[in-house]
């Protein structure tokens, strides 16, 4: 019954933040970032990780619509260079 139901939209939640933390890996991949995650039970380390990353910050600040595509980029272009690439 309901607990069953629970437990599946759980477990779908957890399937989607996965996929959503793929989605980030691949990007910080792409523009050759190192991209660290925590454990993905460990909650506190993750809001961490997205409060502090810089290449996170930038990717937030394009989403939220206070930066263009374009400024966005040079964030991400500027942070290559500090980044070793993983």
């Amino acid at each position: 019954g309901l607990r069953k139901l629970l437990f599946q939209v759980e477990g779908q939640m957890r399937q989607a933040e996965i996929q959503q933390l793929e989605v980030f890996r691949e990007m910080a991949g792409h523009f050759k970032i190192d991209l660290k995650f925590p454990d993905l039970g460990d909650r506190v380390g993750l809001q961490e990780v997205f409060a502090t990353n810089p290449f996170l910050a930038a990717l937030k600040e394009f989403f939220a619509g206070r930066l263009t595509a374009e400024e966005c980029g040079e964030k991400i272009l500027a942070l290559q260079d500090e980044s070793p690439a993983p």
